[in-house]
């Protein structure tokens, strides 16, 4: 059986909801839940957090070696991370998800072991990116066919628009290709 099936809760808020998550897993026979870690009494103290999460990590770490946190703020996270690194439990034993989504701007590699599994979420809608991106684009497609040739991307002179010259390339139509 794949080990990444096999996995532990974490849980960092007393009162959030997984009823959803519970139930996916339970109805897909593949999953295994192993123990469900409850922190949230254990988060004031450094020395406290520490020891029950030695004891909790290393009950684990051979039965279900994915840990699954949910309700867990970026700076609870890093702290949860600092303080195992520190006192030689190693998160990199573990394979680590993050259940819920994260602000990006958050997710920064320092403080995280590698191959955290995560998912964010921005504040601001996709079309703006794509917005973005898409003149970011025309920008770059015009700054380039001005080093080609500048005299064809300059601004055309007035000129009567019934004067068809069919020879010459107008800014214009050179611009658009």
């Amino acid at each position: 059986m794949n080990n990444w099936y096999n996995f532990s809760l974490l849980l960092c808020q007393e009162d959030w909801n997984i009823t959803d998550f519970l139930l996916l897993t339970q109805d897909n026979a593949r999953f295994h839940l192993g123990s469900i870690i409850n922190i949230t009494a254990n988060l004031s103290s450094t020395e406290d957090l520490l020891s029950f999460l030695q004891v909790q990590l290393e009950s684990i770490k051979n039965s279900t070696p994915t840990v699954v946190m949910f309700g867990c703020h970026m700076d609870s996270i890093r702290r949860i991370f600092e303080i195992t690194t520190q006192f030689w439990v190693m998160p990199s034993e573990l394979r680590w998800v993050l259940g819920d989504s994260q602000n990006v701007e958050e997710l920064r590699t320092e403080g995280l072991p590698l191959g955290l599994i995560a998912h964010g979420k921005t504040t601001q809608s996709v079309f703006e990116y794509y917005v973005q991106d898409a003149m970011e684009l025309v920008a770059r497609a015009v700054a380039s066919a001005t080093m080609i040739q500048p005299e064809l991307a300059l601004i055309p002179s007035t000129m009567n628009c019934m004067d068809v010259e069919t020879a010459n390339l107008t800014s214009g139509q050179y611009l658009s290709r």
